[in-house]
């Protein structure tokens, strides 16, 4: 629901243990302590590797899990701040570079007393835009307005690749986020999710009250906000919809969509916005058929309401005090945490968020060796090369189709570390004392630059995720993009426990090397393997060979649907797919990479582990994590990624080089008959 969540929302898709690998060979590489040998790695790897760790590790009280990852972010997260800290005690900083940008925005936010005395009189002016709607064409002009401000909620409008002509920039539009995690939240009534609807509308009605409001007004108010959010929901996709990308994709002129929303007037829209094309990508067509009829039914008055709340509930962060406290209630038991992020947490998200470049550039400067850029990118040839190997070797491809995917594989892009060229916020006016107005600008500039891509050329010089949200510097993940068919691993991972400079080969192709795999699976995943070379949706594949790998992805889907989450809910394998090809494929090439090298190759046991077992119990240590279970609920019904537990057990239950490293038998839990193991890459 937040804009801004705790920390470990930001890094799910790769929490993993504490850093007890060691950095330099020749110290211990496992901790001991970590394992649980009351369990037998024959039957529940993940549990072995990690129990000991799990039963004696305490969540911290502000976050939502705990893992190496989480302690790589807040690291990242430290380091950003004795930047800003020493950037903001000094003076004479030049108006418009990026140390004065970054430090007058990190004091703004870092004052809450100022934000919330100033913070008022900024939002008087919005609040008053919204009270002055009257019908419904004042209600589309006050949308439109808001998402010149940056304000995406309801529908999200992208400038974006053309997935059938991946050269040029597009406007596409796509529902938006709800104010709860998932639609499931809505209309599920198991008890578990029935409470967060109801602290829900109870937080609505606290927001509403700090506002001016009275109690009884506030929460009949609340519960038209929940009706109207409700209704949104139920025209909305399921999570495992939005994953089917042909059904995602449709090309409409701007006549067309007049025939689809009628009285939306659509020329009159896109000029509100600033948009001058013809013709844009929709994503969910019958999504803005049904806001139509929803704006037509739903009273205005109740839409005033929606948007009033999520103004307010948007920019209360910045504020402070009594919007803090009632924010940190709700997010409490909605996440739960035992205690909120600091301030200074929230202002190092902030500043990271809206000037991501300008934190990029000093952070690299002072945290990324030059060398680790060079090491990576050896990595990546390498499993670049395996990957390669085991495409050739595939016994359910034709020779056709091969062709096509090293063709693909060969055109990947690399991009490492940081950009080789930096976004300009020069013309952003950040001011020291007025956080809310710098929010503003910070979201009008990126606004203003999306809409300036429309109708050219890619540039392909920009970080941008498959998300289409920005890859930075600082971003403690990886990513692959289908329509500029690229792999992204930006500086902050390139660290433990993903990566040792001098470390293990077992360790840090288990770890980076898993990576690397990973994205470059993705690119030949049920949603990637529809993209050529080119990152055009074009079909690649025979017939045949496209029926036989969506035969291997529905075993897929079957074998992680075999496992347990939570409560009663098991792990939706269509939901998970992608990620669990990515994860499949990604370990299973870097332990071919790995294997290739020196130490691969080697038979020597170190501490009794032969360089395969080192390999695997590295792996399963890396995704090590123990989550709050509303954590694990929200991730269940809105996240791609499976369980970290399920993640390893899984992967390795389908691998057969972790049959022959640890001596499974049919007599164990983890093992399956050659008949049931999936291979695909």
């Amino acid at each position: 629901m937040k804009k801004t969540i705790p920390i470990v929302s930001l890094l799910f898709c790769w929490l993993a243990a504490l850093p007890l690998f060691a950095q330099v060979k020749g110290q211990d590489l496992l901790d001991p302590t970590a394992i649980d040998t009351t369990v037998r790695p024959q039957d529940d790897f993940f549990t072995y590797a990690n129990g000991g760790w799990i039963k004696r590790t305490v969540i911290p009280a502000d976050l939502q899990a705990w893992g190496g990852a989480v302690t790589l972010q807040l690291e990242s997260l430290a380091n950003i701040r004795r930047m800003l800290d020493s950037l903001s005690r000094q003076t004479g900083l030049i108006r418009g570079t990026i140390e004065q940008q970054v430090a007058d925005l990190y004091s703004a936010c870092m004052d809450s007393a100022a934000s919330e005395g100033r913070g008022w009189a900024a939002l008087r002016h919005y609040l008053s835009r919204i009270d002055a709607v009257k019908d419904v064409p004042g209600l589309l002009r006050e949308i439109a307005t808001e998402k010149t401000e940056g304000n995406m909620r309801l529908f999200v409008i992208r400038a974006d690749a053309d997935d059938k002509n991946s050269q040029w920039e597009m406007a596409r539009f796509e529902q938006g986020s709800l104010g709860l995690p998932s639609r499931d939240y809505y209309f599920n009534e198991d008890t578990s999710l029935v409470k967060f609807r109801l602290a829900y509308r109870d937080y609505i009605a606290k927001i509403l009250m700090l506002d001016g409001e009275a109690g009884p007004r506030a929460r009949e108010d609340a519960a038209a906000v929940v009706r109207t959010e409700s209704q949104i929901a139920r025209i909305s996709r399921t999570a495992v919809a939005l994953r089917d990308m042909k059904a995602n994709y449709h090309k409409l002129s701007v006549k067309a969509l007049d025939r689809l929303t009628p009285g939306f007037r659509w020329e009159d829209f896109l000029t509100e916005l600033h948009i001058r094309q013809d013709t844009l990508i929709m994503g969910q067509p019958e999504f803005f058929a049904g806001l139509c009829r929803a704006l037509q039914t739903v009273p205005v008055s109740d839409w005033k309401l929606y948007l009033k709340f999520h103004l307010l509930d948007y920019y209360g962060t910045f504020m402070g005090g009594r919007f803090t406290a009632v924010q940190s209630s709700f997010d409490r038991l909605l996440y739960g945490l035992n205690q909120s992020m600091s301030r200074w947490e929230l202002a190092v998200f902030q500043v990271n968020s809206f000037l991501p470049d300008a934190v990029g550039q000093l952070y690299v400067k002072q945290y990324f060796p030059p060398e680790a850029k060079q090491r990576i990118l050896e990595m990546t040839v390498q499993l670049q090369a395996a990957f390669a190997a085991r495409i050739r070797s595939l016994d359910w491809m034709s020779d056709t189709t091969k062709q096509k995917a090293l063709a693909k594989l060969n055109a990947i892009v690399k991009k490492i570390g940081y950009p080789d060229r930096w976004q300009d916020y020069s013309s952003i006016e950040i001011d020291r004392s007025d956080m809310i107005n710098n929010a503003v600008n910070c979201k009008k500039y990126a606004y203003r630059r999306m809409i300036d891509k429309l109708g050219k050329p890619v540039d392909h010089s920009i970080w941008q995720s498959a998300g289409n949200y920005s890859m930075t510097p600082t971003t403690v993940d990886g990513d692959y993009n289908r329509t500029t068919n690229e792999i992204i691993f930006p500086a902050a991972i390139l660290q433990p426990p993903f990566f040792y400079k001098e470390g293990d080969d077992a360790v840090n192709f288990a770890g980076i090397g898993f990576v690397i795999g990973h994205e470059i699976t993705h690119g030949f995943d049920d949603k990637g393997s529809q993209y050529d070379a080119n990152g055009n949706m074009v079909n690649w594949w025979t017939r045949a060979d496209s029926t036989r790998f969506r035969e291997k992805a529905d075993q897929l889907v079957r074998h992680y649907g075999h496992y347990m989450e939570i409560d009663t809910f098991h792990v939706d394998g269509r939901l998970t797919l992608g990620e669990n090809i990515a994860d499949l494929g990604g370990l299973s090439v870097a332990y071919d990479a790995f294997k290739q090298t020196p130490e691969g190759r080697d038979t020597a046991r170190i501490y009794g582990l032969t360089p395969e077992q080192r390999f695997f119990m590295a792996f399963a240590r890396m995704m090590s994590v123990k989550s709050s279970p509303e954590w694990v609920r929200i991730i269940r019904l809105s996240d791609e990624h499976s369980p970290f537990e399920v993640r390893v057990d899984a992967v390795l239950s389908n691998l057969d080089a972790f049959y022959s490293a640890f001596g499974l038998s049919p007599a164990d839990k983890m093992y399956q008959p050659d008949s049931l193991r999936v291979h695909i890459w």
